[in-house]
């Protein structure tokens, strides 16, 4: 589906977006839409999936496990610290899947890192993800989540569905428990498909984290967030096609996994 132009200018409007480190000044949730961000069941599927990825222990991200020894998070998360460099190597990252005030479920260092590679011609921002290969797979505790080929025809059968979407990360206002906001939607999609703005309240440290719906009995990462507005209330996510796409493009340059 191609959203009008006019849609696109008032979604655009309202993002005023920015991609910001969790390092940036605090605030405190707010309501959104009747909804508030509330801490979740981390140690509860498909919370567990979720994790805190740190960089040099001195910025952290939110991370989701997509095979037992990888995890997607957004590419800005692993920049590097030290000036000149720019990407962290992977000894300075760390995953902590269900991380919560310093406990967690299972813990690795990064192995590798594979950062997808923008289009020719395109912003960085369209591909603002990567993939972390953990030095150790995750525990049985720690179920990986599939990634769905989510686009604007999807979006709509869903929306004829009533179906409602749930994002979860560590907020910097809340960096050492997992909170989620639930019944979020989705605005539109931007960039000939490639993100979409969405209604999760999502701030710094956000970066990373998941947006999820329920098929059935499972559930599966449909989008990743990328960018929180300034003010709060709206988000920019990449689209579950984008991500498959760009998944595929890096299969041939990831470790191979090793069976857990």
């Amino acid at each position: 589906m191609t959203v009008r132009t006019g849609i696109l200018a008032v979604i655009v409007g309202l993002l005023g977006l920015a991609v910001g480190a969790s390092d940036a000044p605090a605030r405190r949730a707010t309501d959104q839409g009747g909804e508030r961000r509330v801490a979740v069941e981390d140690h509860v599927y498909p919370w567990t999936s979720i994790g805190r990825i740190n960089n040099s222990g001195r910025s952290f991200c939110t991370g989701v496990l997509i095979a037992p020894d990888r995890v997607l998070t957004a590419a800005h998360c692993l920049r590097s610290q030290v000036p000149g460099r720019a990407w962290a190597p992977p000894s300075a990252v760390h995953f902590l899947a269900g991380y919560r005030r310093g406990e967690y479920l299972a813990h690795s260092p990064a192995a590798a890192i594979a950062v997808a590679p923008a289009a020719p011609g395109e912003p960085a921002r369209n591909a603002d993800f990567a993939v972390v290969t953990l030095a150790r797979p995750m525990t049985q505790r720690v179920q990986p989540l599939a990634v769905e080929s989510f686009d604007s025809a999807r979006w709509l059968a869903d929306r004829k569905a009533g179906v409602h979407y749930a994002q979860a990360g560590y907020s910097s206002d809340r960096a050492h428990i997992l909170t989620g906001a639930g019944a979020c939607r989705i605005a539109g999609f931007l960039r000939a498909g490639k993100l979409f703005a969405h209604s999760c309240e999502a701030i710094h440290g956000d970066s990373g984290s998941p947006i999820l719906v329920r098929r059935g009995n499972a559930y599966a990462v449909i989008g990743l967030h990328i960018a929180s507005s300034r003010t709060g209330g709206r988000g920019l996510a990449i689209s579950g096609e984008t991500l498959q796409r760009g998944l595929h493009r890096l299969a041939g340059t990831l470790p191979q996994s090793p069976k857990r």
